[in-house]
């Protein structure tokens, strides 16, 4: 009885201590594979390109997948696994073969990125091999900014697979995460409407729900939902004017700029500084065809001159942001301004005693020409345009060019003739929303409306249309569209706009 039970409590140790061995094993497995793949980022680190951080919450600057494997990589077609070739016993035999290194690496399930060390993987090669060779991990999961189309995503998972078998590796677990099936953007576009149809039928399976919202609103709606705790929007469209977004938002980081290298990077670099811009617009001097064979007005100071008097029009500019943010960057520039005053006149300015600046002088004397007012720019187009008699001209968004064909109005402009400058770029921009619910999602979304890896994708296409320019010189440009580069335009200051712009407004509401 003593004997026996002497036994069993000998037995229980023995099992209990090859629990412990085991267990023991499996962690020091675990951590071991930790360790490894913990190195191989920080060497990964190491050699991203200067500027680029994974800490950076958004904001990411590599599309490297690696090339094609070369011949020396090249798999073994021979040695290829398929369904009737792997069994238990080749199971076995592979792992029997591996180091304790490789046996660990096969309890994780990881990111390609986590692979090859590059920031966003969307093809299998070269880097993928050479990774796979060295780290035989179980299987790779795939999120949004890994997927571009069907066909891609397609090759991209064979190709891995091929890889895997030229390695005589077990066969890889491949999955997607769905998180992203759902992302939310808000627009002062209704031309998103487009986008939602087309992203969604390049994207089977993928929901984009658009909010179509004023301009004016933007800004407040994003504000108010952010410091409520509410998190709506993963993307954000809309134009920056004032430095009320770069000030109040992207500074405070409850937005994020989002350029990969691949979309951007043969954009203008100081174009990509503050924001991710989508496209630019502005606003240009409209005249009548039925008047006018050509521009009657070269230089902003003619419409201080007698005989344009009470004869061109205006939106009102209080309350309209994009005048306001032209007056004050005209104030930036009031030496221009001055000289373009001597241009016009023959002789220098010489500035009243309540008039700061040659910009000053403009906003004023304009006044003392009494412009013709109105409330919105279709008002000024249509009065500028409608039938073939009126000769007035308007200032007015360049996008109105796209109503010509559809309203019939007898419009045209020419900013290249302008002095000292035709206006000034207004830039549409997209942005991630901090704490945004589907952030993958997101990133995806943004790359489709830059139009892809080539350019010219169905996202970016309901944006270049005349009076509007992508930024990337990929695209191909709208018919009709004058060259941005070939504008003379002022950039927007927007920490100089966002400080003075209450100024220049109440400079001009003093005269009004």
């Amino acid at each position: 009885m003593t004997t026996r039970k002497h036994s069993r409590k000998k037995r229980n140790q023995k099992g209990i201590k090859w629990f412990y061995i085991t267990a023991a094993g499996l962690v020091s497995a675990v951590i071991l594979a930790a360790i490894l793949f913990k190195i191989r980022a920080d060497s990964a680190d190491s050699q991203r390109p200067a500027g680029t951080s994974v800490s950076q919450k958004i904001a990411g600057s590599g599309d490297r997948a690696g090339d094609s494997p070369n011949e020396e990589n090249r798999p073994d077609k021979g040695n290829q696994w398929n369904k009737t070739n792997i069994d238990n016993t080749n199971i076995r035999t592979i792992i029997s073969q591996m180091s304790l290194e490789q046996k660990a690496a096969q309890l994780f399930i990881i990111t390609p990125e986590a692979l090859t060390g590059f920031q966003t993987v969307t093809q299998a090669g070269d880097a993928t091999y050479k990774a796979l060779q060295e780290y035989p991990v179980a299987g790779l999961i795939y999120f949004p900014q890994n997927l571009q189309n069907p066909k891609q995503l397609k090759t991209m998972t064979a190709r891995t697979q091929e890889l895997a078998a030229g390695l005589n590796q077990l066969p890889l677990f491949l999955s997607i995460d769905e998180e992203g099936g759902k992302v939310v953007i808000y627009s002062i576009s209704s031309r998103m409407a487009k986008v939602k149809a087309s992203f969604e039928e390049d994207y089977p399976g993928m929901t984009l729900e658009v909010y179509d919202i004023n301009a004016n609103d933007m800004s407040t709606k994003l504000s108010t939902e952010y410091n409520s705790g509410i998190r709506t929007a993963d993307v954000i469209h809309s134009k920056e004017q004032t430095g009320d977004y770069m000030i109040n938002f992207f500074n405070k980081g409850i937005l994020h700029n989002y350029q990969p290298e691949s979309i951007y990077k043969n954009v203008n670099q100081e174009y990509l500084k503050d924001m991710t811009p989508l496209y630019f617009e502005t606003d240009w001097w409209f005249y009548n065809t039925g008047v006018y064979t050509e521009t009657p007005i070269t230089n902003w100071w003619d419409v201080t001159k007698p005989e344009w008097k009470g004869s061109f029009v205006l939106q009102n500019p209080i309350g309209t942001v994009s005048y306001m943010a032209l007056f004050t960057t005209m104030a930036e520039h009031a030496d221009e301004m001055a000289e373009a005053y001597k241009a016009c006149y023959g002789q220098d300015i010489v500035l009243a005693d309540d008039e700061p600046t040659a910009a000053h002088a403009w906003m004023k004397r304009v006044l003392e020409n009494d412009p013709v007012i109105f409330d919105s720019n279709n008002e000024v187009i249509q009065s500028v345009g409608e039938g073939k008699e009126s000769k007035l001209i308007g200032y007015t968004p360049s996008s109105k060019y796209r109503e010509r064909a559809d309203k019939g109005w007898n419009i045209e402009s020419d900013p290249l003739k302008m002095e000292p400058v035709s206006g000034v770029a207004f830039m549409n921009f997209v942005a991630v929303v901090n704490e945004a619910p589907h952030p993958n999602g997101a990133k995806l979304l943004i790359r489709y409306l830059l139009g892809g890896e080539d350019g010219n994708g169905n996202g970016i296409k309901p944006f270049n249309t005349i009076g509007g320019w992508p930024v990337r010189p990929e695209t191909t440009p709208a018919e009709g569209n004058i060259p941005l580069e070939d504008m003379k335009l002022w950039m927007i200051n927007y920490d100089f706009v966002y400080k003075n712009l209450q100024d220049v407004q109440d400079y001009w509401y003093q005269f009004r």
